[in-house]
């Protein structure tokens, strides 16, 4: 399981990596995901409170990892 923590640390390491011209549209899904978890973890004022949000925003994470595998696979390609 992932915390919102670490989907903002993955989105983010994503945006910022000087290797990869991302997808225009993928840009807007990536920093709509990752204001939604700066969102949560600003407005939350408790572990409980982000743990509430915690399962939607792991799918959105899922989704928007599958979508992101299947326009830039150079991404996980290790």
């Amino acid at each position: 399981m992932m915390t919102v923590e670490d989907i903002l640390s993955q989105v983010t390491n994503w945006l910022e990596n000087p290797n990869v011209e991302l997808h225009p549209d993928v840009i807007v899904l990536a920093k709509d995901l990752q204001n939604t978890c700066l969102h949560i973890l600003k407005e939350s004022s408790s572990r409980e409170g982000v743990n509430h949000y915690q399962a939607h925003t792991e799918q959105q994470f899922f989704l928007f990892q599958e979508l992101l595998a299947t326009i830039h696979p150079s991404l996980f390609n290790k």
